[in-house]
């Protein structure tokens, strides 16, 4: 993942870089650009319907604000591992 570590302490190098290598490797599911500006309190939820044919998965999801001049910043994230789930 374009990010430096997953823990940063402070504004800085330790934050994510641009997502634009990530966004070129990934399934995108892109919104309309918003009117107005939008703040996110809490954490977002995704609520994917899928299913796997392998015994190991593994899902990431990346909440990003791509800029008109196409930077991908990433905002949230979360990883949920399929593997030991049932149903």
């Amino acid at each position: 993942m374009a990010a430096r570590i997953w823990l940063p302490e402070h504004d800085g190098a330790e934050l994510p870089g641009d997502q634009r290598e990530e966004d070129a490797k990934s399934v995108i599911f892109d919104a309309p650009p918003l009117d107005e500006s939008l703040e996110i309190m809490g954490a977002p939820v995704v609520s994917p319907k899928l299913a796997a044919d392998q015994t190991r998965a593994l899902v990431m999801v990346r909440l990003c604000d791509v800029a008109p001049d196409g930077t991908s910043d990433r905002v949230s994230y979360g990883v949920l591992n399929l593997s030991p789930r049932e149903g």
